[in-house]
């Protein structure tokens, strides 16, 4: 009984791990992104510290999935409504890419609102997706 116990565990650890994946992370920069504010060295950057955010994006493709010469491609929607669509090529199994939008540009948007990143073949198909909790398509009237 207790073997069967184990087997069982085991079983639903390995099938509960995803081996494939897409995650995207948002980070905020500003003085507290710097190393010099936690270790206390002169900084210049200090006295006037960028701001802005960033959105890390992370994959973990099978080595199959190459030959789609898959693209990465993140929409936007800034906290001004607008939208903005950023492509960015894949070529190799594992990577991150990260969208910073910062200073003048940042002011402007007001920053990010929601966001989906997708990983898409040559063809279109969607082979992995994440989408921010608030996502969904923007509706313009005209």
């Amino acid at each position: 009984m207790r073997v069967l116990g184990q087997c069982f565990l085991l079983v639903l650890l390995f099938c509960g791990c995803e081996k494939y994946y897409l995650s995207v992370k948002r980070g905020a920069i500003n003085r507290d992104s710097l190393a010099s504010t936690y270790v206390g060295s002169p900084d210049p950057r200090q006295k006037d510290p960028l701001k802005g955010q960033e959105l890390m994006m992370e994959w973990r493709l099978p080595e199959e999935a190459l030959q789609e010469k898959p693209i990465l491609v993140l929409d936007l929607i800034y906290k001004d409504y607008t939208t903005g669509k950023i492509c960015h090529p894949i070529d190799r199994k594992r990577g991150i890419f990260t969208y910073v939008l910062l200073n003048p540009e940042f002011k402007e948007k007001g920053g990010f609102l929601t966001y989906k990143a997708e990983i898409r073949s040559e063809q279109g198909a969607v082979m992995k997706q994440w989408k921010g909790q608030l996502w969904t398509e923007l509706i313009e009237i005209e």
